[in-house]
């Protein structure tokens, strides 16, 4: 069978967990990704919705998935996803940047002649230029 996939998917074993519309909670190992996809496999049957959202932890890393095509399998289920959005989320190192930012534009809002602190700039000069 020939691969139709646009970009290739690269082996992994990550921990991911696939979050149902209806609140249901399922954990599955990643067994290949690519920026538009991935294979999963799961314990247990494949009674998993066509639409779902998958975090994967390892990777800061929220994606809706669509569900492609599904196999059982002799020790549970593998399930075929594209991804139709991705989001980051935010690690703590972001959100302490994000707070000192929050607190600088509060602060500066205040006062007459604006200052910038400068562990805010640098930070923020890496994230708005790279």
């Amino acid at each position: 069978m020939a691969d139709r996939r646009f970009l290739p998917r690269r082996n992994e074993f990550l921990k991911g967990t696939i979050h149902c519309p209806n609140g249901t909670v399922l954990h599955a190992v990643i067994r290949d990704i690519s920026p538009l996809g991935a294979r999963l496999v799961l314990d247990g049957g494949c009674d998993v919705p066509d639409a779902f959202d998958l975090i994967i932890p390892a990777r800061a890393v929220t994606a809706r998935a669509q569900v492609r095509w599904r196999e059982d399998l002799a020790t549970g289920c593998q399930i075929g996803v594209i991804f139709a959005e991705q989001r980051r989320f935010l690690t703590r190192d972001h959100e302490a940047f994000v707070e000192r930012l929050k607190a600088h534009v509060h602060a500066e809002s205040r006062d007459d002649e604006p200052t910038l602190d400068p562990s805010c700039s640098s930070a923020s000069e890496k994230i708005f230029t790279s």
